[in-house]
């Protein structure tokens, strides 16, 4: 990651749904930071509540399942609000076609 060019660091923040500045001397290592730790938690994600080589050796499990638990909660959160938001929108959308269907029955219809 260290020797990714600012143009490839700066693609894979923004498909991570990351809205970032300009990318120079004083902010290149706090986006490299900002991938890095995206990466980890979409590892973690794929991973599911697998163990890894390095929490087994270290030894702190409790605690790191307590922030993984805690930083999973936070994201089931994000992931039903913007769950909520996408129905609401089909159900406008649906709504908005079944006036435009109707008021292009009543139109056939004359």
């Amino acid at each position: 990651m260290d020797q990714m060019d600012d143009n490839s660091l700066r693609y894979e923040l923004e498909s991570r749904g990351q809205d970032i500045g300009p990318i120079v001397d004083s902010t290149r290592e706090l986006y490299r930071r900002l991938l890095k730790r995206l990466l980890e938690e979409e590892m973690d994600r794929l991973m599911g509540d697998e163990e890894s080589p390095l929490d087994a050796i270290d030894g702190d499990d409790d605690q790191t399942r307590d922030e993984s638990d805690h930083q999973k909660e936070k994201t089931d959160v994000k992931y039903e609000k913007s769950s909520s938001r996408s129905k609401f929108l089909v159900f406008l959308l649906t709504l908005f076609l079944c006036v435009v269907f109707a008021y292009f029955v009543k139109s056939v219809k004359k």
